[in-house]
């Protein structure tokens, strides 16, 4: 495990001034893009989903790098499998072997690619954001 000094986009729910991570680089003095992640509240009560851990994002710290929804396996950390470290690696391949048995499984929530165009917000992260007090 190493500390990290806590992002600015968790700082609203994480009062501590550094949060533990394990690594699952080699390199950790080289700064890598964040990767993509997803909230549960976006499609966590919806069925057959799971929500395994998150990682440093500039989203909140609730936000999941790693989950499954039906045989759809997202592993949204942004280092390429050769740039991962022994626990990077354990950690892709456990998943892809835990996601090879769900094989009658099918994802059901449907999402526009962000890369088709402009994507309309997702109406429980419009709720969210309204709600939040720091966003005005």
């Amino acid at each position: 495990m190493v500390r990290r000094s806590t992002p600015n986009d968790w700082k609203p729910g994480l009062k501590d001034a550094a949060v533990e991570v394990l690594p699952l680089v080699q390199n950790t003095s080289h700064s890598f893009a964040p990767g993509w992640c997803t909230y549960a509240s976006d499609f966590g009560d919806l069925p057959e989903v799971e929500f395994f851990c998150g990682g440093i994002n500039t989203k909140l710290h609730t936000a999941a790098g790693l989950w499954r929804q039906g045989n759809l396996l997202h592993f949204g950390f942004e280092p390429a499998p050769a740039e991962l470290n022994d626990n990077g690696r354990a950690l892709l391949i456990n998943a892809i072997v835990y996601i090879s048995r769900f094989t009658e499984d099918r994802p059901i929530a449907r999402t526009r690619s962000v890369f088709a165009g402009p994507v309309a917000r997702a109406r429980s992260s419009t709720i969210s954001y309204l709600e939040h007090d720091d966003w005005h």
